[in-house]
């Protein structure tokens, strides 16, 4: 248990690292984001401001998502390499199939209260119903968050449900694909992934109290 700890609380900076989410739940490791996914459950069933589509180029300068709404990703979103995408603690992030978001600026997601949602349209639980059927949520349903050369990604207090699907490159499949890019992760929960929860090329990645869990694949590196 503490060798698992300290593996997750350490810098990660490996020419090229893939976490699965089946990993750390061989025996049931939850040892790292009780808290967000206590809020998490709180959240169930809080009703939502509105429900905002989104696709394409995000404008120059920053964007928020804010808390309490739901924002429904119908293509692919990009953040260019001069923009910047805020996702506030409490806001519900929902992707259609194979949708995903491209980093190539900044993305900021969540912080203190309740925790950012990021899942598949088919998902019921948070937000209500989106897409207006009774289909359950499968893993790999959306595609990733993609953080790319150069880009800087901090996400704290989050869930992140139901991605790491349709991807040329199998063995790179995973919720949040790390390329040579600097990323924090804090108090973070992935589950439910197609395949990985995290994988990471040439990039710099901190890792800190975070939950990884059922998933289609256990953890490699290369």
């Amino acid at each position: 248990m503490l060798r698992r700890e300290w593996f997750f609380r350490r810098w990660l900076t490996r020419s090229s690292l893939a976490l699965g989410l089946v990993a750390l739940a061989l025996s049931g490791w939850a040892g790292s984001a009780p808290l967000v996914r206590a809020q998490a459950a709180a959240a169930v069933g809080r009703a939502p401001q509105a429900t905002v589509p989104v696709s394409g180029v995000l404008p120059v300068g920053t964007t928020t998502w804010a808390a309490g709404n739901v924002y429904l990703v119908t293509g692919s979103v990009t953040v260019p390499a001069n923009a910047t995408l805020i996702v506030q603690p409490g806001a519900i992030v929902k992707f259609q199939y194979d949708a995903g978001l491209e980093v190539n600026g900044a993305l900021q997601v969540g912080g203190a209260g309740q925790p950012a949602i990021w899942t598949s349209f088919l998902d019921d639980t948070y937000g209500g119903d989106t897409d207006g059927t009774a289909i359950a949520p499968q893993p790999g349903n959306w595609f990733a968050i993609n953080l790319n050369a150069g880009c800087q990604a901090t996400i704290s207090n989050a869930l992140i449900a139901y991605g790491g699907g349709n991807y040329w490159y199998y063995d790179t499949k995973a919720l949040i694909r790390s390329y040579s890019s600097d990323v924090t992760l804090d108090h973070v929960t992935l589950t439910k992934s197609g395949y990985a929860g995290l994988y990471a090329e040439k990039a710099n990645v901190q890792v800190n109290a975070c939950t990884i869990t059922t998933a289609a694949w256990t953890p490699h590196s290369r």
